[in-house]
Formats: structure tokens, sequence, C-alpha cells
């Protein structure tokens, strides 16, 4: 195969083989495809148009979500109980 086609074949997009008419393990592996390429996620975030500040404000809540449970693994602290006590997780 030249360059040029090996080019323009990688310019067609994914490609899923449905082999033995197995149609489920090809629509599973091509969901895997999309969602290692996060397709799913830009056709989500491109729906409706956000602006900047809400996208770093909805970054920050991530961000602030992310430490919090970093926070109450570390301590062993599963949350608080009507705004009150800590509780700890009884196994």
């Amino acid at each position: 195969m030249s360059r040029q086609m090996a080019r323009d074949y990688e310019k067609r997009g994914m490609r899923v083989d449905v082999r033995n008419n197995d149609f489920n393990s090809a629509y599973k592996k091509f969901k895997r495809l999309v969602a290692n390429e996060g397709i799913i996620k830009e056709v989500r975030d491109r729906q409706h148009f956000e602006k900047p500040s809400a996208k770093k404000r909805r970054a920050k809540a991530q961000e602030r979500r992310r430490w919090q449970k970093k926070v109450t693994e570390l301590t062993g602290f599963y949350g608080v109980h009507h705004g009150s006590a800590y509780k700890t997780q009884t196994d």
C-alpha cells in the first residue's frame, strides 16, 4: 500500500468489522473505541454553548469534589451527619 493510500485510509475514521454475524462483540468494540477517543464527551460538551466563566466554575467544582474525596479517603471519615459530627466507617 502506498503512503497516500495509507493516509487516506487513516482519514476515513474508525472502523469495526462484524465477524461471523457476531454483532454484539462488534458493538462492544465500537463502544470501547468511541469511549477511548472521547467522542461521546465531546458531543455532550458541544450540545449547548457554555460560557468560559461557567466552564471554569464547573472545572473548579470538579476539582473541589476530587479533593474532598481524597481527603475523606485519607482521613477515614465518610461524611457529616446532619451537619454536626463526623462518623467513622464501621466494617
